[in-house]
């Protein structure tokens, strides 16, 4: 229902290769292991770079999707690639933890400030949205944790899910660099006046709309990701803040001359350039943290 970089341009998953390599020379290891890797498209791209280049790496896919499983074998098949469906199956290790519009798919709850009190939002027998107590205390020990005072009338969306798989990625990372590409704000901007609808965002056919009761089962969901809440709770789990950026600023600063030559050299390269960085640039954030 939408398209993500890799499926316009392999210089994506270049660049993308070159900041991990980066961080695996730093701490001398050459495993990778990517979160929801869909069809597997961006690990192709980047394993054929690493080949290019004859750097040997590890790669390693957590990928719950049963069909997804089966593209990523099809694609990668001539990789010697481990693929699991879940990180309980992962043993620890010390590399790069890395993932491309992964959170952003998780499933969220939804809340609100009515009267004063935190509730949350379900659905009646008809269909109908709805306010009631909270289902979760967690939820309330998220927005406590994370010092929120929702204005009044105002949608939140509580990732509950990211942050059991930041904790569970901190115990399977003994030494190395968590890399999370993804569209999202931090705290302050979820907390504008603007943002009171929350944030969740439909794609239909490559539409996008925002209401999520509609081709149901036929259209993709996202809730925009809360950078601040995993930089807090990565913290939490022993993951040290090292960066959070556009990937505008990734790509000007990983393109080399030789890079910049290539690109240069060909104009297929140059408009796939600028689509990734007029596109994505500024959409996409770049957060970095290092155990």
């Amino acid at each position: 229902d939408y398209l993500t970089p890799q499926h316009f341009t392999k210089l994506y998953g270049k660049i993308i290769f070159r900041l991990l390599k980066k961080f695996l020379n730093e701490i001398n290891s050459r495993t990778i292991l990517e979160l929801g890797a869909g069809d597997c498209l961006l690990a192709k791209h980047m394993l054929e770079e690493a080949c290019s280049s004859n750097y040997n790496i590890e790669y390693v896919i957590v990928e719950r999707g049963k069909l997804l499983r089966s593209i990523c074998k099809k694609n990668l098949e001539r990789y010697n690639v481990k693929i699991f469906k879940s990180l309980k199956e992962v043993n620890e290790f010390k590399g790069v933890i890395f993932s491309n519009e992964f959170f952003d798919s998780l499933p969220v709850h939804i809340v609100k400030k009515i009267n004063g009190r935190i509730l949350e939002l379900y659905l009646n027998e008809n269909f109908e949205e709805m306010y009631d107590v909270v289902s979760n205390d967690s939820i309330l020990e998220y927005l406590k944790e994370m010092n929120i005072d929702l204005p009044e009338n105002h949608k939140f969306e509580v990732n509950l899910e990211a942050v059991n798989i930041l904790k569970e990625i901190s115990e399977k990372l003994i030494e190395g660099y968590i890399v999370t590409i993804d569209y999202g704000y931090t705290l302050e901007e979820f907390l504008k006046e603007y943002r009171k609808e929350g944030t969740i965002v439909c794609h239909y056919k490559k539409v996008p709309h925002t209401n999520p009761y509609i081709n149901i089962g036929n259209q993709d969901i996202t809730s925009i990701v809360n950078f601040s809440s995993l930089i807090k709770f990565g913290e939490k789990f022993g993951l040290k803040f090292v960066r959070l950026c556009s990937l505008k600023d990734i790509l000007l600063e990983i393109i080399d001359e030789k890079l910049f030559k290539e690109i240069s050299s060909s104009n297929r390269l140059k408009i796939e350039f600028m689509y990734l960085l007029l596109n994505f640039g500024e959409k996409y954030k770049v957060l970095i943290q290092r155990k």
